[in-house]
């Protein structure tokens, strides 16, 4: 019945990449937050789950909509340093 919905969902996963940036310049876990946020209103943008302890982020995006380039970009808009490990 909704197999149209399974199909553009197979599709839109093989788009998807993930981006591991270090980063640096964090005081504060609230930091982190502020670094997600920012991603997550990026358009192509599906998740980004920074960690304070580790001072990485992890970003889930649309490689169709936005580039690892943009996201780097956005990160050092916020004030921090990102360095993409993977």
């Amino acid at each position: 019945m909704f197999n149209f919905l399974k199909k553009n969902t197979k599709n839109q996963e093989k788009n998807n990449g993930k981006a591991l940036f270090a980063l640096s310049g964090l005081h504060c876990s609230s930091c982190t937050l502020l670094i997600d946020s920012t991603l997550e209103d990026l358009p192509g943008v599906l998740k980004s789950q920074s960690n304070y302890a580790q001072q990485k982020t992890l970003v889930e995006f649309d490689e169709t909509k936005t580039s690892i380039e943009k996201l780097r970009q956005a990160i050092e808009k916020t004030g921090y340093q990102a360095k993409l490990i993977k």
